[in-house]
């Protein structure tokens, strides 16, 4: 369940008293943020937030807005920070020990932090020497506790990859090198 179900069962797009919208945050003052609408040209300055929610500049987040004209701020959907990082492009880790992505066709190995403070994994890669490094995470996207092993999908059989949780080393344990897919390799990472 992500905030949009929570919201969903708190607060309906259909509710008469309050409604919400994703909007990104544009300032930070205080207690309070200031929040641009998809659409709209300028932000809404002065609103509040919730305590848990540690607010930064080009988050993204629902903002529940009551036909008071009072309004909150629910949480962060992503930051600006926090897109996809594609392993073997500029500024990313760099793939080690022979792993390449599999082809231009397939999705390339990229690695991404959600809002609940989960790394994910995906792409496939092929190639890289068998129980070998694939790729390193950086500080901030590593195992919280570990390391971790995920169950993926190597050659068309089931095989494993495992994350360990002070280098960040992400590595093949089981299956072939002919293809991994990374999927399904997701962990509650560091702060």
């Amino acid at each position: 369940m992500d905030v949009a179900d929570v919201l969903d069962a708190l607060i309906p797009d259909t509710s008469s008293a309050m409604r919400r919208r994703q909007g990104v945050v544009t300032a930070v003052t205080g207690a309070t943020v200031s929040v641009r609408i998809a659409g709209a040209t300028a932000a809404i300055a002065g609103v509040r937030r919730l305590v848990t929610y540690a607010p930064a500049v080009g988050d993204t987040v629902w903002l529940v807005m009551a036909d008071n004209g009072d309004a909150f701020v629910w949480g962060r959907l992503a930051t600006a920070a926090d897109l996809w990082h594609e392993v073997g492009t500029a500024g990313e880790p760099a793939f080690t020990n022979g792993w390449v992505n599999f082809d231009a066709v397939q999705p390339g190995a990229a690695f991404m932090k959600d809002a609940m403070g989960f790394v994910h994994v995906r792409g496939v890669v092929r190639s890289g020497t068998y129980q070998a490094d694939m790729f390193t995470l950086p500080v901030g996207y590593r195992v919280a506790k570990g390391p971790i092993t995920c169950l993926v999908l190597s050659n068309a059989a089931m095989g494993a990859v495992q994350v360990v949780e002070n280098t960040g080393r992400v590595r093949l344990v089981i299956g072939s090198t002919t293809y991994a897919c990374l999927y399904g390799v997701s962990f509650f990472a560091t702060a």
